[in-house]
Parts: C-alpha cells; sequence; structure tokens
C-alpha cells in the first residue's frame, strides 16, 4: 500500500514538475527575447549611413532559430543591430544603425580584452539547431589579435554573460534614447 501511495505521490509531483521545467526553459524568459521583441517594434527611420570604425565588439545569439539576432557597437559610436542575419542566405534580414556615447567603446574594449584574452569555442555540436552565443573583438589594425569567443549548445560562463548583458543594456539605453 505504501509504494502505491508513494508511486502515485511521484507521478502527481512529475506531472506538476515537468511542465514547470518546460516553461522556464522557454527562450521568453531571457533577455534577449524581450530585447528582440522591442527590435522588432523599431518603427522608425535607421540611419542612411554609418561608418564601420577601425574596432568593433559584436555580440550574436541564436537560440534555435527562435531568438536570431546581433548587436555591433564600433569605436566610431554606431550600434548596428540585424535582425535573422545569422544564415548568410536569410532573406529576411533587417539592419537598423543607431548612436551611442563612443566613449562607452573604450571602457567595454578594455572589458572585453581583460576577460577573453584569447579566443576559445566550446560546443556540443552534435545536432542540427540549438543555441549559439558568439562575442568577438575585431581591430582592422591588428587581424591577428582578433578575438571570439563562442558557445554552441553550450550555456555560456558567467564572463560571458556579464560581458553579453552590459551589451544588451547599452542597447537598450540606446533604442530607448532614440525616440
Amino acid at each position: 500500500m505504501k509504494k502505491k501511495i508513494y508511486f502515485t505521490i511521484c507521478i502527481i509531483l512529475a506531472l506538476i514538475i515537468l511542465p514547470l521545467i518546460y516553461l522556464f526553459n522557454e527562450p521568453k524568459f531571457t533577455s534577449e527575447y524581450w530585447l528582440q521583441n522591442k527590435i522588432d517594434k523599431i518603427r522608425y527611420e535607421p540611419i542612411k549611413f554609418c561608418k564601420l570604425g577601425l574596432k568593433r565588439i559584436k555580440y550574436r545569439i541564436n537560440n534555435n532559430n527562435e531568438i536570431n539576432f546581433e548587436i555591433e557597437i564600433n569605436d566610431l559610436g554606431f550600434l548596428i543591430i540585424k535582425r535573422n542575419g545569422w544564415y548568410e542566405n536569410s532573406k529576411d534580414v533587417k539592419t537598423y544603425y543607431l548612436n551611442f556615447n563612443p566613449s562607452k567603446f573604450a571602457e567595454l574594449e578594455k572589458q572585453f580584452k581583460m576577460q577573453f584574452p584569447h579566443s576559445h569555442t566550446e560546443n556540443i555540436d552534435d545536432h542540427f539547431s540549438g543555441k549559439y552565443f558568439e562575442l568577438q573583438f575585431s581591430d582592422i589594425n591588428e587581424i591577428n589579435n582578433n578575438i571570439e569567443v563562442a558557445y554552441y549548445n553550450i550555456e555560456p560562463d558567467e564572463n560571458f554573460i556579464d560581458f553579453k548583458n552590459e551589451i544588451i543594456e547599452l542597447t537598450k539605453e540606446t533604442l530607448n534614447n532614440s525616440h
């Protein structure tokens, strides 16, 4: 009788816990999801001309195609948002150009180089699609010193998460100030 009660309780708990696990693993609980929603609601004309700059920092994400964007900031104070650009042959790419305070770039460049002195990739690329996260730093004058940190189907480490969150916050602030 005790085994039957124990078994019934286990099944009930599983039926309660499994949907909660599924629900809280959804992308809508990430800051990227909400930023992407904000990007998709942009209703203004983007800048027609953008200087590329010599240095840039880029954050890219593709989470099972539910979240798909990249944010690039450069040393001249341009913030470039690209939606649906993960795949080169994508037909639904949208690009937005915004201005931000270029002094913030110098801070982020220094922080990036301290946190990520070398390129590295961690992956479990054992299936099609998945979660892809990338941070890149590039300098046209120092092509051999460009750094890329990438995580494929693995949750990024704390340094990566902190840095990408700073880029997301800068993007949110820039979007809020551009209206």
